[in-house]
């Protein structure tokens, strides 16, 4: 997937989405190449992201959650 397309489909524009992917490998929370992406502290990028798994429902569909931040 191109910067291009992940900005499409996002709603973001691809210079938006390559300064974000900039960031996080300056930050350390994502590696890549051409071909692939690695998250090496999911945990860390959650944090970054301020995410949290509670809006998706997954205990509701059965799912095991972990909120471990």
């Amino acid at each position: 997937m191109t910067q291009e397309q992940l900005g499409d489909a996002l709603g973001l524009t691809a210079v938006h989405v390559s300064r974000t992917i900039k960031q996080l490998v300056s930050d350390g929370l994502i590696v890549h190449n051409k071909r692939v992406a690695q998250i090496p502290h999911w945990e860390l990028l959650v944090k970054a992201g301020d995410f949290n798994t509670r809006y998706l429902h997954l205990a509701a569909a059965g799912f095991q959650v972990h909120d471990s931040l």
